[in-house]
């Protein structure tokens, strides 16, 4: 992720962009390898957006996230902290993918 979870600023809104970069990363992946599974992890895509949105995460600087929590650094960090979650489990999903891509490849090559 971009930065470390000490560091105080933008730091919920340098982990969910990184999030959200990654969702949209993935979901290309999915979309072109795994088509099967492109509507599930929408929704899950969906449901992140709308997160963000409601917790004013990609807010104006005056209003974000971020400035609302600056006197709260334990809220901070427990965001901070999930969103590590959420990006840690899109790289998995991304590993995942490439594995059943070369699975389903290798799979085909057998079978020709």
């Amino acid at each position: 992720m971009a930065k470390a979870i000490e560091e105080v600023g933008d730091t919920i809104y340098t982990f969910a962009a990184d999030c959200e970069e990654l969702f949209s990363q993935v979901h290309a992946q999915l979309k072109a390898k795994i088509p099967a599974i492109t509507n599930l992890f929408q929704e899950y895509q969906h449901r992140f957006v709308s997160w963000t949105a409601y917790l004013g995460i990609f807010a104006d600087k005056s209003v974000c996230l971020d400035r609302r929590l600056r006197r709260y650094p334990e809220v901070q960090d427990i965001i901070v902290r999930l969103l590590d979650v959420v990006y840690s489990s899109l790289q998995q999903g991304t590993f995942t993918a490439s594995i059943i891509n070369v699975d389903r490849q290798h799979t085909d090559m057998i079978w020709q």
